[in-house]
């Protein structure tokens, strides 16, 4: 018969803990205001991303992490934040969330000038949301 040899623990390095620790519970909304950067050209007022300045979005970023939720709609006017607020909600789910996502943009060309300059950027933030 053979016997198991016992062999003390591995021992982990305070950072190699830290790696693999599982991302703290938040929504998306959260996530805006603890990651995202506007730089100026995505934004009048560059900065921190902060919902106060446009609460509204704040349900708009929140809903789709909702247990049920498949797809979401919007309909709303121009210029209300509703595309920086899809970009965040793209942040939240490739930091702590990783996973295909389907996005619908007008025809290739447009969808390629959208992606490099403005999802593209807005993923620079992913440097200040390592641990």
């Amino acid at each position: 018969m053979t016997q198991a040899v016992l062999e003390e623990p591995a021992q982990w390095s305070l950072s190699m803990r830290q790696a693999l620790r599982p991302p703290e519970p938040m929504l998306p909304s959260e996530w805006a205001e603890r990651y995202r950067k506007l730089s100026r050209g995505q934004s009048a007022r560059p900065g921190p991303w902060r919902n106060d300045e446009a609460p509204y979005l704040r349900a708009f970023m929140d809903l789709p992490m909702k247990r049920g939720v498949v797809q979401l709609s919007i309909q709303k006017c121009a210029q209300a934040g509703g595309s920086e607020a899809l970009r965040n909600l793209i942040g939240y789910m490739a930091h702590l969330d990783p996973d295909p996502i389907g996005l619908a943009l007008p025809d290739r060309d447009k969808g390629r000038r959208i992606v490099r300059s403005r999802i593209l950027p807005s993923s620079a933030t992913r440097r200040s949301c390592r641990r």
